[in-house]
């Protein structure tokens, strides 16, 4: 699930969430 994935990106470090902003966008 995409809810599971956005929760994962807020416990993972800075650098995870750009990587997924990236393949969001």
């Amino acid at each position: 699930g995409s809810r599971s994935r956005v929760r994962r990106i807020v416990f993972f470090p800075t650098g995870q969430i750009l990587f997924y902003f990236l393949v969001f966008f």
